[in-house]
């Protein structure tokens, strides 16, 4: 299976995300002394049902869902004119945009043409200014801290730690004398003929050394840099090849072959006289195969395309199953996915072998916290648990963590301790975090929040609105007074 490069974008046009200017810092009070824990263990004697509890039907099993859910309270924001969208505001008028911490305090104190926010970060933002381009992208975050400032061209995830960063030097008219491209108010490390195109270098950032990468450097068209497990670098050439690897402080790491060294998915492989061998970024040694390599899956196992079938094996070479699929299987750490040769239903198996879904699911996709789900055509889905617990017999909402059925004068929202839907409550009108029902009382119409894991109750009804901005992990609660009390959210799944 051949091994394509994908060529790394940012973009740089502005999407209006929020059309709220940044709410003013002066009002936002950091309360540290409020910070706690709003646990969801369900031995706390958390109120389960605000109407009468509803018991579990007697054939429910209870069920380890290997995650827990908890609210920490970081804040207070007395400012009468704040809304949640202030966290990224736009400002039509001068046609802006702000970056804002939790409580609504632009720490950075500058606003810029575009802010995207790096997905599964902790309020990290590419940010851009057009009158400096095309060295305006820089990389900051919320709490106020410039990492890169808008100086580069374009800035794209390697990791959770290293960007890969790069800046122009001169524009140049011939392809081959390029680096990159602006095209369509995009950065692209693919010239193409009538963009503008630029030559100049690439680097690697380190959000850890809060530094770049010392002489981690590439100028040569056509060449990327990837990250090595565990936190290494290497860079490949226009040919596929690589042809140096890096550790973190930029010291070339020694022990790997001669040979042509190829990357895979996070590591390092090279094939000789039918045999091939795997290697992480230190140099050692991970395992090795005579059978012809498709996928690497963290180091542990990989895929083989044999007549036709892709098979997985363990490092030791082991069958994992004798399931054959037809395309490489999806992996999330504790299950393979995908379709078997000949059908258009998915099935999911473990690392054993097992058989977790039967191969009947019209798709199966990650979803919150680790979890899979699996959708069937009776607009019914299932959901499976990192330790394998299945789930059955949920019904498709507008988030496949939070499943809600009328019941009666009320619904009932499904407890994943439970494995069934044992939680009554009256109107669960909001859900877009993971695990999060919030429910709105009949009489006084306040809101409150209950987590779907063991159905224990996070926040009691004192709210009039409960929000989640975009892409931030953390709810907006809005009390009578005007006020708004800020919660990060916690998710652990015990990986």
């Amino acid at each position: 299976k051949m091994i394509m490069k994908k060529a790394i974008a940012v973009i740089l046009t502005i999407v209006m995300v929020l059309l709220c200017a940044c709410g003013k810092g002066g009002n936002a009070n950091s309360d540290d002394q409020a910070s706690g824990s709003v646990s969801s263990d369900a031995d706390s004697g958390a109120d389960r049902d605000n109407t009468g509890k509803t018991e579990p039907d007697a054939g429910a099993s209870s069920k380890d869902a290997a995650v827990s859910v908890s609210l920490e309270r970081i804040g207070v924001i007395t400012d009468e004119d704040f809304s949640p969208d202030d966290i990224v505001g736009y400002d039509s008028s001068t046609k802006k945009y702000s970056v804002c911490d939790y409580l609504g305090e632009n720490k950075l104190n500058d606003v810029y043409d575009t802010a995207e926010y790096v997905n599964g970060s902790d309020g990290l933002y590419i940010v851009a200014k057009a009158d400096k381009m095309p060295n305006g992208v820089g990389l900051v975050g919320m709490d106020g801290t410039v990492y890169i400032d808008c100086s580069a061209s374009g800035i794209q995830p390697l990791s959770d730690r290293f960007f890969s960063v790069y800046f122009a030097e001169k524009e140049v008219t011939e392809k081959e004398d390029a680096l990159f491209y602006f095209g369509n108010h995009s950065f692209t490390l693919d010239p193409e003929e009538g963009d503008t195109l630029y030559a100049g270098y690439g680097m690697v950032y380190d959000l850890d050394a809060g530094a770049f990468v010392p002489d981690v450097k590439i100028t040569t068209q056509g060449a990327s840099f990837y990250a090595i497990h565990p936190d290494c670098l290497c860079i490949e050439d226009p040919g596929y090849v690589v042809s140096a690897v890096f550790d973190a402080d930029g010291k070339p790491v020694s022990g790997l072959p001669d040979a042509k060294l190829r990357y895979m998915n996070g590591y390092l492989y090279c094939s000789d006289a039918g045999r091939t061998d795997v290697f992480d970024g230190t140099g050692s040694k991970l395992f090795s195969t005579e059978l012809h390599l498709d996928r690497i899956y963290e180091g542990k196992y990989y895929s083989s395309f044999e007549d036709d079938v892709y098979r997985l094996y363990d490092a030791e070479g082991n069958p994992v199953s004798d399931i054959g699929f037809k395309y490489s299987p999806f992996y999330n750490g504790s299950f393979f996915w995908e379709k078997r040769p000949g059908e258009d239903t998915e099935g999911c198996i473990d690392t054993a072998g097992n058989i977790i879904v039967d191969f009947d699911a019209e798709a199966i996709q990650e979803a919150e916290a680790g979890f899979l789900v699996a959708f069937y055509p009776d607009d019914q889905y299932v959901m499976i648990g990192k330790n394998g617990a299945v789930f059955k017999g949920l019904q498709k909402g507008g988030l496949y963590s939070v499943s809600v059925k009328e019941n009666g004068d009320g619904q009932a929202v499904y407890i994943l301790k439970d494995g069934d839907y044992t939680l009554k409550l009256n109107d669960v009108s909001w859900g877009s975090a993971e695990f999060i029902a919030v429910d709105r009382d009949a009489d006084s119409r306040l809101f409150a929040a209950y987590e779907t894991v063991t159905g224990a109750k996070l926040l009691d009804y004192q709210f009039s609105r409960i929000e989640q901005p975009n892409n931030v992990n953390v709810l907006y609660c809005e009390k009578e007074d005007g006020s708004w009390e800020v919660y990060r959210i916690n998710i652990d799944t015990g990986r």
